[in-house]
């Protein structure tokens, strides 16, 4: 009896749409390994990595591969990162459901994997600034990001790619307007569509709750991280009240 094709969370199959058909592909942080058993059982892919710190995750993993029929073509592998993986093995790594700082810190301790690679496609379950600015330190340009709502949360999936120029999505921005691009991202803050107002809406009462708690800090580091979440909540507001932002200032043409 075949097994039926794994099914993905929405953020997952999020993550899979930005993965290139017939790529060498190794998933970061794999878990329970869905998602590259899904690329391979779909034709997707043909092959892929799956690699996780824990030896919990990574029994789960082996199991559900075999389960799947699919031990020939998915390899799992304990290890911290992209240390399992050798420069130039894969061409694409996925990395979902870690914040963006972790995200990055995985790709900087993995730099000479990371200088390999073609496509660095992250979810981040917080952070995504950090990832965007990554992106375009080491030469990745943002191929494409989604906002997605599932079970009550926003997620961010964010792709890098070698063959896109690093300002791609930011041309569009007056420079004074590419911090909050990089917090939201230069494609999701072009969209005024319900979940993307309901998204802001929420990262605006986020911010104005941290602003609330750095207020009691007396700290140098405080005030300054104080003045830093007020000009941020202060761009949020703008971009929320329909004011002149980023795509209305300077047209939509290249």
């Amino acid at each position: 009896m075949v097994a039926p094709t794994v099914e993905l969370s929405r953020r997952l199959q999020g993550v899979a749409e930005f993965v290139p058909a017939g790529c060498r592909f190794a998933d970061i942080g794999t878990d329970h390994a869905f998602l590259p058993i899904y690329l391979v059982q779909t034709g997707q892919i043909t092959r892929a990595v799956a690699c996780d710190i824990k030896a919990g995750p990574v029994n789960a993993a082996r199991r559900n591969v075999h389960r799947y029929g699919l031990d020939e073509l998915i390899d799992v592998r304990q290890g911290d990162g992209l240390s399992p993986l050798q420069p130039g093995e894969v061409e694409v790594v996925a990395i979902a459901g870690l914040g963006g700082i972790k995200a990055v810190e995985l790709l900087r301790r993995g730099l000479d994997v990371t200088r390999r690679l073609q496509r660095v496609i992250v979810q981040p379950m917080n952070g995504g600034g950090y990832v965007r600015r990554f992106f375009r330190e080491h030469g990745f340009g943002l191929a494409g990001e989604v906002l997605l709502a599932e079970d009550g949360r926003f997620y961010t999936v964010l792709a890098g790619d070698r063959q896109v120029d690093v300002h791609a999505g930011y041309h569009l921005w007056p420079p004074a307007d590419h911090g909050l691009c990089d917090e939201y991202g230069p494609y999701i803050l072009r969209q005024r569509d319900p979940l993307t107002v309901a998204y802001m809406q929420a990262e605006r009462v986020a911010l104005a709750r941290v602003l609330q708690q750095l207020a009691a800090g007396r700290s140098a580091a405080a005030q300054v991280r104080a003045h830093e979440i007020a000009e941020q909540l202060a761009e949020v507001d703008r971009w929320l009240s329909g004011g002149k932002f980023g795509v209305e200032d300077v047209g939509t043409s290249g």
